[in-house]
């Protein structure tokens, strides 16, 4: 019998997570809770860390995971982790990190809940703190749970630069660069602090070592794909030879 607060919260959100409460007993067990039935919300994942307890994580999903218009946030510790329904991205401790999935009618919770478990595993492989949005962090989901892919576009773009060293190290950041300031060459120049015409050789060096074609949209998706497994390698502690 669920004889607690605490027990019909686990119950509620159980519920909705696994696509099991029928529509009429999930809205009024809903809005027992402060939720609106016809709300839309999206599942919330979050991980313990240094000195946070579970308990105070979702305690403090369910105080800043609400909205402004009267949609609530609940949440509640199952298996170790806090798991709930919220509004928007609530506050979390220093230490913790939280996925969250899609936004969804309370019916499709089941479906964000999946996303936003990837969301979580995601976030910790990468050693990203806070509250992750699994929109945000765009195809690395991808890229952890597809490590042989990931591996041939190591091999393809990247791993032709090591006999390189120092000088290949220079264009594996360049290349980095110049993807993460939108391909544009005088802004990535200034965050390296370099001439133009230095940037445009050592980008012709690149392609010219790896066959790369940095005006093809398939080479440089391809190119931040290995760029991100590698971040993922170094962030999971892994020899590049592994």
């Amino acid at each position: 019998m669920i004889d607690s607060q605490d027990d019909r919260r686990r119950s509620l959100v159980r519920g909705l997570i696994q696509g099991t409460l029928p529509p009429a007993e999930a809205a009024a067990t809903a809005r027992a809770n402060g939720l609106l039935p016809g709300g839309r919300y999206r599942a919330i994942r979050a991980r313990p860390g240094g000195s946070v307890q579970p308990f105070a994580l979702a305690r403090a999903v369910a105080a800043t995971g609400g909205g402004a218009d009267g949609r609530g946030a609940v949440a509640t510790v199952i298996e170790g982790d806090v798991v709930g329904i919220v509004t928007s991205a609530p506050d979390v401790p220093a230490g913790a990190v939280a996925g969250l999935g899609a936004v969804v009618p309370l019916a499709g919770l089941d479906s964000s809940f999946r996303l936003a478990t990837r969301a979580l595993e995601t976030a910790i492989a990468y050693g990203i703190e806070g509250a992750v949005d699994i929109d945000e962090l765009s195809l690395r989901p991808a890229i952890l749970t597809e490590p042989q892919l990931g591996e041939r576009m190591v091999g393809r773009y990247l791993d032709p630069l090591r006999p390189l060293g120092a000088f290949g190290d220079t264009l594996q950041r360049t290349v980095h660069e110049y993807l993460a300031s939108g391909l544009r060459v005088h802004r990535t120049a200034e965050v390296l602090y370099i001439h133009p015409n230095t940037l445009r050789y050592r980008l012709e060096k690149f392609e010219e070592i790896t066959r790369a074609d940095l005006r093809r949209m398939q080479d440089l998706l391809e190119l931040w794909w290995a760029l991100e497994r590698r971040k993922l390698d170094v962030a999971l502690n892994r020899s590049e030879s592994e």
